[in-house]
């Protein structure tokens, strides 16, 4: 009798732990995951357009047609524009994408046509609550096509606890009114590593429509298109996102996921 309640008391305990480990599994939140990608995605197109505002369009620019006014520095025997965002500078207000920091342009400077090569580099730079370290490629092989590319980089949040790298590869098609940019689309796919160490990919399957006249109002999501988002899972398995652009007036722009559960989830509600 005392052998079988010893053989009780040591079961005990083994059984105690086996519950505790089911207890710790992290189950993903849905809604934050979407949050992430969507920042992820907004800063990938709020800063490409302005390496394609196009070099001769900075020239003897007024700071104040740009969002965030920044201080446009032309080097023209080195073909280079330094966009300086001074936190002091008087400029239309937004809450959603204050900037600070700066973005420096490197135009083709051995081409009779500088936007065919253009290298975006970032220092310090931040939209919103997200820094963006890297470099990004810019080539336009015509007046109206370009191919961007951009390796490893780096989005953080402003204090430095989320961590998003990316790859990708994409295509942009410009549109023009009186000589102009007005409209730029942009599709493509982006790989990478999420907050939490898993893999991301955002493909463009709509493309996105950026209007030039709703970004100089600092309004900088698309007015149309479609995405979607997966990001792996254990055994090697995905979780879908699918993401749209939908613009309920001229430059007031809802952005809805479906979440993996099929819940509908705005993602912008402030704007």
């Amino acid at each position: 009798m005392k052998k079988i309640l010893f053989g009780l008391i040591v079961l005990l305990p083994i059984m105690m732990s086996c519950e505790e480990d089911e207890s710790k599994v992290i189950q993903t939140d849905l809604a934050i995951e979407a949050e992430q990608l969507f920042a992820t995605s907004s800063a990938l197109s709020e800063s490409s357009v302005f390496a394609l505002f196009g070099w001769d369009n900075y020239q003897n620019l007024d700071s104040l047609a740009l969002p965030g006014c920044p201080k446009v520095t032309v080097n023209k025997s080195l073909k280079q524009i330094t966009l300086n965002f001074l936190s002091s500078t008087t400029c239309e207000p937004s809450n959603k994408y204050l900037r600070t920091g700066e973005i420096l342009l490197q135009y083709d400077s051995l081409s009779n046509t500088p936007d065919s090569n253009v290298i975006m580099k970032f220092n310090n730079y931040k939209s919103g609550p997200y820094y963006l370290e890297g470099s990004r490629f810019f080539s336009q092989f015509n007046p109206i096509n370009v191919l961007g590319s951009f390796n490893e980089l780096i989005i953080h949040s402003e204090d430095n606890t989320l961590t998003t790298q990316v790859s990708g590869d994409m295509i942009y098609v410009l549109t023009y009114q009186n000589g102009d940019l007005s409209s730029i689309e942009s599709s493509g796919e982006i790989e990478g590593v999420n907050p939490v160490g898993r893999v991301l990919e955002i493909n463009i399957t709509t493309p996105k429509v950026q209007k030039m006249s709703c970004f100089r109002q600092n309004l900088v999501q698309p007015s149309a298109g479609q995405e979607t988002w997966q990001v792996g899972r254990s055994n090697n398995s995905k979780v879908t996102y699918s993401v749209s652009y939908e613009t309920s007036a001229t430059c007031t722009t809802s952005v809805f996921a479906i979440l993996p559960d099929g819940r509908k989830l705005l993602l912008n509600p402030s704007e």
